[in-house]
């Protein structure tokens, strides 16, 4: 295996090479925590329209690769007591892959760490029930849904491979996010990819779908990888929500974006995955 790491500020990528695969785990350093994100597949196969890695899947990581990948991480971070780990960067935790993503999360609990599941929301009826009750068991386990649109009609359009998976319906995700917080005492989480053009009826929606648990918004990422967002309309609408009344929080990672855009959305990584050959003539991000 060869791993390369990439470094701006407070992010640092680990991109792990094999000769089957190739995935990704981002790094962060913030003043009061430390937060790794991991890759649960190689590629993905919901095809979110705001992801180059959904455009190609190669194929499930295994318990090891996945672990490996958090050592790793913890190692970079100088092996912190306490530790935000979340399935957030490659591929979607409730798809084929969903058992052993929980058993690393399991693994990860038992160390005493947090451990969060970040999906889209697939109608996976056995990962759905399992999550429920590690919320019930595990104080430190967190739930996270990509909301992104507050409709299911836009939301929809979000995602390529629509025809082949079911996905939770808004109301169905605003339900089950109000069943996760009773059981387990942690608000659920809801992310939300700001692009500045919200109106009025999303803030309402935004508000009547999130109720007493807490919105995440994210800044939009950029294609262009030596171009950083705007975290202005992710700040200006996590003020208004907050003066609604709402818990919000924003998610900036201070730089990530001139390394090639946020979890799951690294420029070395897509153009590997679009290639569609396992061949490593691309050329290499430079080491730190």
């Amino acid at each position: 295996m060869k791993i390369d790491y990439i470094k701006d500020g407070i992010v640092e990528k680990a991109i792990f090479t094999k000769d089957d695969a190739v995935y990704e785990a981002v790094y962060y350093s913030y003043k009061e925590k430390k937060v790794i994100c991991f890759s649960v597949q190689c590629g993905c196969r919901i095809g979110c329209s705001f992801c180059g890695t959904g455009r190609r899947y190669v194929r499930d990581l295994t318990i090891e690769e996945m672990l490996f990948q958090v050592t790793t991480g913890l190692e970079r971070l100088g092996n912190p007591e306490d530790c935000e780990i979340m399935s957030m960067s490659m591929g979607e935790p409730m798809d084929t892959n969903w058992k052993n993503v929980l058993y690393v999360a399991k693994e990860v609990l038992d160390e005493g760490y947090h451990f969060y599941i970040s999906t889209v929301g697939l109608k996976n009826k056995k990962a759905l029930l399992k999550i429920l009750k590690m919320g019930s068991e595990y104080p430190k386990f967190g739930l996270q849904f990509s909301l992104h649109k507050t409709t299911d009609e836009k939301r929809m359009k979000l995602f390529k491979s629509q025809s082949k998976y079911e996905l939770l319906s808004i109301d169905q995700l605003a339900s089950l996010g109000d069943v996760f917080r009773l059981v387990s005492g942690n608000n659920t989480h809801y992310n939300y990819i700001v692009t500045g053009h919200e109106d009025l009826q999303d803030l309402h929606a935004l508000k009547s779908i999130v109720g007493k648990n807490t919105l995440t918004c994210s800044v939009m990422c950029n294609i262009n990888e030596k171009k950083q967002g705007d975290p202005k309309p992710a700040t200006d609408l996590a003020r208004t929500l907050t003066n609604y009344g709402m818990n919000v929080k924003v998610f900036n990672p201070a730089g990530q974006d001139t390394i090639g855009g946020g979890c799951g959305q690294l420029h070395y990584v897509q153009e590997f995955l679009k290639d569609g050959k396992f061949t490593f003539d691309i050329e290499t991000p430079p080491r730190t």
